[in-house]
């Protein structure tokens, strides 16, 4: 069974979408090694479902819909379909910081 050894992460709330990049590694590889990511919203991995899928290589980016606190959990599956323990790391996305003062230029209407 293919193992995961860790997990890194990171994310921007620019633009008002959360983009995030999940990456780990692996102990070992198999040409036909795949896995499964699961992302949760909540106070552990047992949360809401925010976003799922299969991929081939140890990365995954997605989007998530809010700052707020989520879990990231990874599968390894081998090429028997044999599926590992899952690897779960928490992230929390601040709102980002209001901005400090706004500009506003009057329009002339005529």
């Amino acid at each position: 069974m293919l193992q995961i050894s860790g997990s890194s992460r990171r994310g921007s709330a620019s633009s008002g979408h959360i983009h995030a990049n999940a990456r780990w590694e692996i102990l070992r590889t198999l040409s036909s090694a795949r896995f499964d990511i699961r992302v949760t919203r909540g106070d552990d991995a047992s949360g809401n479902l925010v976003f799922s899928h299969k991929v081939y290589k140890p990365e995954c980016t997605f989007t998530l819909p809010e700052p707020g606190r989520y879990w990231v959990s990874v599968w390894s599956i081998n090429e028997r379909g044999q599926k590992s323990e899952p690897v779960t790391t928490g992230i929390t996305v601040a709102a980002p910081e209001p901005p400090v003062s706004v500009d506003v230029t009057p329009a002339i209407s005529r």
